[in-house]
């Protein structure tokens, strides 16, 4: 660079006029490299900067395990050492000073948290229609569609086929392992706000109803929800169904439960995490239909905890009985959906009928998570905020 500045020719005055001609030739030179060089250089920032805005900075996903006491000690065995994936946004490696809200996903029965990063198995692709957390949400975050936000994968699957987000003896205390346990590992070994209102939940299927019911129960924890394909009334949803189903069947172990088709099994999950019964092994639960005379019968004291449970009988009321409201809820459904028939629109009519503030989208698919992942992940974003530092 030195070069640049000037020639470092010692130039004499008594030298003869080609000696001076010379001189001015190789300045000339030297100017032309420099410019050169100087071209060359901005050639490679613009060129370089071009490339950074047509490959953006990307997220990263971690896997993890966490350990949760409240799943010790479950009648079925189940451990209490989860996997977890964990969703970082692109500016999370390159701003450590900033924090970000944090949305939770709820998988569906028989599935694990890598359904939500394009993992999902093949007999579930048309589920979750090739959905990619990390895909969907860098393309909206990179259109200002979307704030950045954490997302945390977490698997609450277990030998029956799903706990359905619920509390029992029989399958342990999902609730507590999801709204204390993980928020708490969450928030203290990554930069979340650290508050409800920059705390989200969705989830699909199992998980549409597992959102909703948390978000409901627990509006201190989570602010926003967006929920899929879920079951919200026992006596119009896919529980009557697979819980009548399933009277007739009395598997004596493991072996033989495995036989069951995925009807036959969800209704024993279902069972296990509404009706327990630590007193019947191998299954421990009571189911809430039995059969009697060749026909199928309600078992009433039973069927009555299941009206506790769901979303349109037993968590509107009580959530309204409450002082804290959650600041965004939407309701997914398509009306195919043959798993879980009307559920969106019942759900939509109650709340509507309660003057509960809510967002129903219906889409003309079946059960599977919406399609179009800009509604639902642009109404998280929207409604979850970044002004809260601490709890």
């Amino acid at each position: 660079m030195a070069n640049c500045a000037r020639s470092g020719k010692k130039l004499s005055f008594v030298a003869s006029g080609s000696y001076f001609a010379h001189g001015h030739q190789e300045r000339t030179m030297i100017t032309r490299k420099c410019h050169l060089f100087a071209f060359l250089i901005a050639l490679w920032l613009s060129v370089f900067a071009m490339l950074s805005s047509t490959f953006p900075a990307e997220g990263k996903l971690v896997n993890e395990k966490i350990h949760s006491s409240a799943l010790e000690g479950n009648l079925l065995g189940d451990p209490a050492d989860r996997d977890l994936i964990v969703y970082l946004p692109p500016s999370y490696a390159t701003s450590p000073e900033q924090r970000y809200p944090a949305v939770y996903l709820l998988h569906g029965s028989f599935a694990s948290p890598s359904v939500w990063t394009g993992g999902a198995p093949f007999i579930y692709e048309f589920l979750y229609k090739g959905f990619n957390i990390k895909t969907a949400m860098e393309k909206l975050v990179a259109e200002g569609k979307a704030k950045e936000i954490i997302f945390v994968m977490l698997d609450a699957d277990n030998r029956l086929g799903g706990s359905w987000y619920l509390s029992s003896k029989t399958i342990g205390d999902y609730e507590t392992y999801i709204t204390k346990d993980l928020v708490s590992y969450i928030d203290n070994n990554y930069r979340t706000i650290v508050h409800r209102n920059s705390r989200g939940i969705a989830g699909f299927s199992m998980g549409g109803y597992g959102s909703m019911h948390l978000a409901l129960k627990y509006p201190e924890v989570f602010s926003v929800v967006a929920a899929h394909a879920g079951h919200y009334d026992r006596d119009t949803s896919g529980w009557k169904i697979r819980l009548e189903y399933i009277a007739p069947f009395n598997p004596k172990d493991f072996e033989e439960f495995s036989l069951l088709d995925i009807s036959g099994r969800s209704g024993f999950a279902l069972a296990a995490a509404i009706s327990p019964n630590p007193a019947k092994p191998p299954f421990f639960l009571d189911k809430p239909f039995e059969l009697v005379g060749g026909k199928v019968q309600a078992v009433p004291e039973v069927w009555k905890s299941y009206a506790e449970a769901d979303i349109t009988h037993g968590h509107l009321d009580s959530y309204l009985k409450q002082p804290l409201r959650l600041n965004g809820i939407m309701i997914v459904h398509g009306t195919s959906d043959i798993s879980a028939p009307n559920q969106g629109q019942v759900l939509d009519k109650v709340m509507t009928d309660l003057g509960i503030e809510h967002v129903y989208v219906e889409h003309d698919g079946g059960h599977h998570v919406l399609p179009d992942a800009e509604k639902w992940l642009q109404f998280l974003s929207d409604n979850l905020s970044l002004r809260y530092h601490q709890q």
